[in-house]
């Protein structure tokens, strides 16, 4: 008798031990972005790997980046007054890391179509990779966007281009499909 009271006994203690040990359950599972420029938006999907990383992937379309600026290598995309280089559409994919509550950096590639010119403007395609370190809270988040990469006009050269958006505002929506 008294080793089965000794066996409730230490069962008892050792229940809530073994529950307080298991991970917490995750609340949020996927996360919808709506990415805005000034003249541009991004909408996106990421998915929860780990507790602090995500996978995603994103469409977005506009004139991009208007408060930025690209450079790319050549005498054809020298600066000049009234010359732009902007991006119309695109798609990404990225991993997300949130080493702090309030910080996260998404890094990944992305590819689509730009315009360059001044009143007759030609298109093309590029590829690049890129980082986005971000500040915020809950669902506001806003940080500056550096891509580095490739463009080609159609039927030229694929040439070097780094570009900056000086700041993107990101509006987070959690969802959980449980």
């Amino acid at each position: 008798m008294r080793a089965r009271a000794t066996t409730v006994l230490v069962a008892g203690l050792a229940l809530p031990v073994a529950a307080s040990a298991q991970p917490p359950a995750e609340t949020k599972t996927r996360e919808l972005d709506i990415d805005v420029d000034d003249a541009s938006i991004t909408l996106s999907l990421a998915a929860r790997v780990s507790p602090r990383a995500s996978l995603g992937a994103g469409l977005g379309g506009g004139l991009s980046p208007m408060l930025g600026a690209t450079y790319a290598r050549g005498s054809h995309y020298d600066a000049a007054p009234n010359v732009h280089l902007l991006e119309v559409a695109g798609a990404q994919t990225f991993a997300r890391l949130e080493p702090l509550p309030w910080l996260r950096v998404d890094t990944g590639v992305r590819a689509g179509i730009f315009i360059h010119g001044q009143e007759n403007f030609t298109a093309g395609q590029y590829l690049t990779a890129y980082v986005m370190p971000s500040v915020g809270w809950r669902w506001l988040w806003v940080g500056p966007r550096l891509s580095a990469g490739w463009l080609r006009e159609h039927e030229g050269d694929a040439t070097g281009a780094l570009s900056l958006d000086f700041v993107l505002v990101r509006f987070a929506v959690v969802t959980n499909p449980r």
